[in-house]
This record gives structure tokens, C-alpha cells and sequence, in this order.
């Protein structure tokens, strides 16, 4: 585990720690409460709307034995108007009215199904309609037979009479039941209306009770929360200013151990320079004079020398190598331009891949650090385009900006894969990184436009000391 992430499941545990039992406890009684708050409304609604509908029954019950008898009473009008006018046209409200009033009848039938005495006192209701509907069919074919005073005689018997009160006695004793009812539904209406607005009341209250302590509580826990917050930023920059420290002192480090190992090779390749070399040579002198002196008298000892004489030109080649690839020799003589373009003419000579490369500025002041950082970056760019790129040209350059060296490879292969960038084993990519950072400088490798891969990176010719960072 990271440091980084040891510390923030130290500080989740601390904060799990100190969050207060309270708070977890008024969170849950304020749901409680707010829940049983709020089934405590919707039974009231219930039973308040059970009431009002109880009442809104009452009233259609009401409505409806009206509206029969004033049917009743329009039909009767309708009879006489046509009695004493002889005109067709006052039977209308008597036609329409009789199929109306029966249907009312039905539904007050319907709406009272539930109560035994209303159901048969609209039973009773239905029966003196039907009978008085019929008497004035009878006036209405006496009129059309007879004539208009049969009809009136028909009118003045005591049978209409006796019907209509019979059903006026029927009338208001279903509306004398209906309004009893009715002040009962609204004494209960105004019971369970009180009711519910004292239990909603008392309810409310004590949520608010619980709302309020639990924000009491929350809020004491975000001040302790803000806290622990506050300790975590303040031991993250702690934290932040030791990596700091801890990377500058490891890219000093870096650089040390990039320079300790440059001049090491430095000093062995001047070594094999040198001294091997001397050595080489006069080995190869000596050899030489000695198979001229036997070229006459032992020619097969000659012919050995000869093969011992190859065999010390090898050597001397592959001393020339060695060297080369341990301190490029143009570097130190003839400059870091001097020495790219003789490495990129070898490199292009053994892979075959072409090499566009260019220089600009003055590049002689750079110092040895910042020279051979470039040349084996060049190198190993080189070789990851030789290996895996499957490039066949190459673009290069190198330039002076102000005080800092700008380089830049670019190929035209098949690019490099994203994971590749972040793979562990990808150490030629890692010393790349490193040299430059080593120098205070910045690297990119990423994918070119046209695919390809791209290196490049900036660097200053002058070594920069290490930031001092406090803690």
C-alpha cells in the first residue's frame, strides 16, 4: 500500500471512528417520524374524504327525490296545460318528464340500496309515480275520446289528489331521513376534522422536534468533519512538500549517478585508448617485424604471424568499438553536432533506414552533462526505431532556444501503443525519462500525427541546482 493511500484509510477510519452514534440515531427517529407523520396525514385524508363523501352522498339522495317530484309536478302541469289548450305541444315536458322521472327513481333506487327503509320507501315512490303516470294517460286518452270536459271531469276526481299527497308523504319522509343522516355525517365530519388537525399538529411538532436536533447534530459532526479535513490537507502538504524534497534529492542523485557513469566510461575508454591501444600497436609492430625476418628463412612460421597479425588488426577494431560505444571520441574533440551526425551516418550505414537530422544555434556551450544526456538519448531513440518501429525514415533535430537545447526524433513507422509508454519492462523509454529529468528538463513520447512515434525533449545547457524545498 502507498503511503498516500495508507494515510487516507488511516484518516476514513479515524472519521468513521468520531461520527457520533447520536447522529445516526435522530437521523433515523426523524425518518420514523416523518414517515409515521406522513401515514398519520394520509389516514386523516382518508377518513375526511370518507366523511365528505359520505356527505356528497347524502346530498345526490337529496337532489335526486327533488328532482323526481319536481317531474311529477311538471308532468301534472303538462296534462292540464294540454287539458285547457287542446295543444299537442304542452305533452311534450309530460313525455320527456315520465321516462326522466323513472330513471331518476332508479338511481335514488341505487343510491339507497345500502339502507332497508329508504330502499323500500323508494320501492313505494316508484309504484304511486308509475300509478299517477298512468292517471294522466287516462286524462290524456279521455281528452282525445271525449273531449275537453270528460277530461276535466277526469281531473276533478279525488284519485289524483289522494296519489300526489300519498306522494308528498313519501317525499319527506326520505328527505326528513336524508337530513337527519346528513347532520350526523356532519357532526362526524366536524369531529374527525378537529381530530385530524390536532394528531397533525402534535405530529408536526415532533418532527420539527427531531429535524431540529438532528441538524444540531449534523452540525457538530461537520465541524468535526471540517477538522479532520483540515488535519488531512494540512498532513497532505506535509506530505507533498517530503515528495518534493525526496524527488530532488533523487533526481540530484540521478544526475550524480548519470555523471559518475559517464565518466567512468570516460575513463576507460581513454584507458583503452591509451594504454590498450599503445599496447596493440606495438604488439603488431614487433609481430610484423618479426615475419619479415622469417618471410625467407621459415615461410611457414611467416604465413602464422601473418594469420597473428589479422587477428591484432581485429582486435584493434574491436577496441576502436569498444570505445566508441563507451565516450564517443567526436564528442570531446569535435563537439556534440560533429558527434550525432557521425553516429546517425554509422546508424543509417547498418540499418538502411534514412536519417533527415539538422542543427541549429550554437550547440558547443553546452556542458559535457547536457552533450552526452543528448547523444544517448539520440542513441537510444535510435535504437527503439531500429527494433521496433518498422520505420523507413527518419526526422531529427536539435536547436538552441535561450538557454535550454531542444531536440526531436521523429519516425514514420507504425507508432508506439499507449501501453507501451507505462510498460514496466520498457527500459529504454525509462533511461530516456531519466537523463532528461536528471536535468531538470521535460520529455514527451507520444504517437505522431500520422502515426509513427515522436521523442522529444528539452533540456538546459547549463546544470541547474536542486530546489530547496522546506518541510
Amino acid at each position: 500500500m502507498t503511503p498516500a493511500a495508507a494515510v487516507s484509510e488511516t484518516w476514513r477510519a479515524a472519521w468513521i471512528r468520531r461520527t457520533p452514534v447520536a447522529v445516526f440515531v435522530a437521523f433515523a427517529v426523524s425518518l420514523s417520524m416523518l414517515t409515521a407523520n406522513g401515514l398519520l396525514a394520509n389516514r386523516n385524508i382518508k377518513m375526511l374524504t370518507e366523511s365528505g363523501g359520505s356527505v356528497t352522498h347524502t346530498l345526490e339522495v337529496m337532489e335526486k327525490i327533488s328532482k323526481v317530484s319536481n317531474l311529477v309536478l311538471m308532468a301534472e302541469s303538462s296534462m292540464r296545460g294540454y287539458v285547457i289548450t287542446g295543444k299537442e305541444s304542452y305533452l311534450t315536458p309530460y313525455q320527456r318528464g315520465r321516462d326522466d322521472a323513472m330513471r331518476r327513481i332508479a338511481e335514488l333506487t341505487e343510491l339507497v340500496s345500502k339502507r332497508p327503509e329508504q330502499t323500500v320507501r323508494a320501492g313505494a315512490l316508484r309504484v304511486l309515480a308509475d300509478t299517477r303516470f298512468e292517471a294522466i294517460d287516462r286524462v290524456v286518452a279521455r281528452y282525445r275520446e271525449a273531449g275537453r270536459d270528460a277530461a276535466t271531469a277526469e281531473i276533478n276526481t279525488d284519485e289524483g289528489q289522494r296519489l300526489m299527497d300519498k306522494m308528498r308523504d313519501v317525499y319527506d319522509q326520505m328527505l326528513q331521513s336524508e337530513a337527519r343522516l346528513l347532520e350526523e355525517k356532519r357532526g362526524s365530519s366536524a369531529s374527525a376534522f378537529l381530530s385530524a388537525e390536532v394528531t397533525l399538529l402534535l405530529s408536526t411538532l415532533a418532527v420539527a422536534l427531531a429535524l431540529c436536533t438532528f441538524y444540531i447534530l449534523v452540525h457538530r459532526y461537520l465541524k468535526q468533519r471540517d477538522t479532520a479535513l483540515a488535519d488531512l490537507k494540512a498532513l497532505n502538504r506535509h506530505l507533498e512538500a517530503r515528495v518534493r524534497e525526496r524527488t530532488a534529492e533523487l533526481q540530484d542523485l540521478s544526475q550524480h549517478l548519470f555523471t559518475v557513469r559517464e565518466d567512468e566510461k570516460k575513463n576507460v575508454a581513454r584507458e583503452l585508448h591509451d594504454a590498450l591501444g599503445s599496447y596493440l600497436t606495438a604488439i603488431n609492430m614487433d609481430v610484423s617485424r618479426v615475419r619479415d625476418k622469417l618471410a625467407a628463412s621459415h615461410p611457414e612460421h611467416a604465413a602464422k604471424l601473418e594469420r597473428t597479425i589479422g587477428l591484432i588488426g581485429e582486435t584493434i577494431d574491436t577496441k576502436r568499438r569498444i570505445v566508441a560505444g563507451l565516450r564517443p571520441s567526436l564528442l570531446d574533440n569535435l563537439g556534440l553536432a560533429a558527434a550525432l551526425e557521425q553516429y546517425i551516418e554509422d546508424w543509417t550505414q547498418h540499418t538502411g533506414i534514412a536519417v533527415h537530422f539538422a542543427t541549429e544555434g550554437d550547440l558547443e556551450e553546452a556542458e559535457d552533462g547536457c552533450s552526452i544526456a543528448i547523444f544517448r538519448v539520440f542513441q537510444e531513440a535510435l535504437n527503439n526505431v531500429a527494433k521496433h518501429s518498422q520505420a523507413k525514415s527518419v526526422t531529427a533535430f536539435v536547436k538552441r532556444v535561450g538557454e535550454n537545447i531542444e531536440l526531436e526524433l521523429a519516425d514514420d513507422g507504425i507508432g508506439i501503443a499507449d501501453a507501451a509508454r507505462a510498460k514496466a519492462g520498457s527500459h529504454g523509454l525509462v533511461g530516456i525519462r531519466e537523463r532528461v529529468l536528471a536535468l531538470r528538463g521535460t520529455v514527451q513520447i507520444l504517437r505522431g500525427k500520422n502515426n509513427g512515434t515522436v521523442v522529444r525533449a528539452t533540456m538546459p545547457r547549463k546544470k541547474k541546482s536542486a530546489a530547496v524545498v522546506g518541510v
